[in-house]
């Protein structure tokens, strides 16, 4: 029996200020930015002066801490693209490509299960609804932007370099990372849960770009544009500040929630998260670095599968390590 989601239901949910919320999330990244900073001169000041600072050192601020042109956020994107392309045919990306591919094709063949099942929790609880609503939000563009433009503010007023360069490469992470995902909805037409008319969602490739703005809903699930905004404002962050240990624990759990709720809501099927997943973190990782061949070698991603035995049976696990 097909499932058809009713979105904005009429229910008691608990409101959640997303705005109040994101300016304290900027205010601990900034008070943490400039904690560390202060540490590092402190740092600089006790070291010799004759010692001359490690080649990685001179590359990490050569990289991160120079002050951006003000066009690169859009400028670059023909670079970002072309360098996410190149990545496709690089023979160390290809275990990667392969396992993305498995694992997406292994996640449709149960997305009507695992839809109903989240979806079950979203529609009984309000709680559930509301935070999955919110986390939702998140990921819809508007808070990338705010998070660039609050990293452009701090870096006018601290005259912060990194923090500059940070907002405008989440800028172009966003921007080549729409772009793409544009490409891929508009190649595949899959029908988002919401609007299935089979189990899983049927697939109607490259439809008029008439018929797509007119039902969006019936092809632009493939792949989640939620999902690959969040990884790629994730991703920029953590590149540019490696030393804040805790950015990678919360970016990527805030990547999760972000995913279950897309689920939960009916606007995605968990298939539809893999590859989007995937190019927010390639197009994050390029801004950041300037170059595939970067990418590639300060590891990239990892992709595992193995053979797994527990209570419920006989199986497959996969893994996809960042």
């Amino acid at each position: 029996m097909l499932r058809n989601v009713v979105l904005n239901r009429n229910r008691e949910a608990v409101f959640i200020p997303k705005p109040f919320i994101i300016v304290v999330l900027i205010f601990c990244v900034c008070v943490g930015v400039t904690h560390a900073q202060d540490n590092e001169c402190e740092i600089l000041e006790m070291s010799p002066p004759m010692i001359p600072p490690p080649i990685d050192s001179v590359s990490f601020v050569n990289t991160h801490q120079s002050s951006p042109q003000w066009h690169e956020s859009i400028s670059n994107i023909p670079h970002d693209v072309g360098q996410c392309a190149s990545l496709s045919v690089d023979g160390h990306t290809v275990p990667v490509l392969v396992g993305l591919t498995a694992l997406t094709l292994g996640l449709i063949v149960t997305d009507h299960q695992t839809s109903e099942f989240t979806s079950g929790y979203y529609e009984r609880s309000r709680t559930v609804a509301s935070v999955s609503d919110f986390f939702v939000s998140v990921g819809d563009g508007q808070s990338p932007l705010l998070l660039a433009g609050a990293f452009g503010v701090y870096g006018f007023a601290a005259s912060d370099r990194r923090a500059l360069r940070t907002a405008s490469q989440i800028l172009e992470a966003l921007f080549a990372t729409g772009f793409m995902v544009q490409t891929f909805k508009h190649i595949s037409g899959r029908e988002s849960p919401s609007e299935a008319t089979s189990n899983g969602g049927t697939w109607r490739p490259f439809p008029s770009l008439k018929k797509y703005g007119r039902h969006q809903s019936r092809y632009h699930a493939f792949p989640s544009g939620h999902i690959a905004t969040t990884m790629a404002t994730v991703t920029v962050l953590i590149e540019n500040y490696p030393e804040h240990s805790w950015l990678k624990p919360l970016g990527y759990s805030v990547v999760g929630l972000v995913g279950i709720g897309l689920v939960g809501n009916g606007w995605h099927w968990y298939s539809d998260l893999p590859l989007g997943i995937a190019l927010g973190y390639a197009f994050g990782r390029i801004a950041a670095n300037s170059s595939s061949r970067d990418f590639i070698d300060q590891g990239g991603m990892k992709f595992s599968l193995a053979p797994m035995v527990n209570d419920n049976g006989n199986g497959l696990r996969a893994s996809l390590r960042f």
